[in-house]
């Protein structure tokens, strides 16, 4: 019973930790100058982003639009030029 217990937890634990992988891989950016990720959520500035990532395709007050292949990222940024979320949707 408690080898059937034990394994049921791990294949749960593997389940969870993989969908938590699938989800913070799921908001990267690759830029020329290097990836901007979950992990740049508050340090990175407007400044640093365009450095790295280049200006981008198109700008709605503190939101930036970034058109990378099949995806879409917005870049949103807070009163103080900060990013504070990254969005990844498909292009229509």
């Amino acid at each position: 019973m408690f080898d059937m217990i034990t394994r049921t937890a791990m294949a749960l634990l593997c389940t969870l930790v993989f969908a938590a992988h699938e989800q913070a891989s799921a908001e990267i950016m690759q830029c020329f100058n290097g990836a901007i990720d979950d992990a740049e959520v508050p340090r990175a500035s407007r400044e640093d982003i365009e450095r790295r990532c280049g200006e981008p395709g198109k700008t709605e007050g503190n939101t930036w639009f970034y058109y990378k292949s099949q995806f879409v990222y917005r870049l949103h940024f807070d009163a103080d030029g900060n990013l504070y979320l990254i969005q990844r949707s498909h292009r229509e």
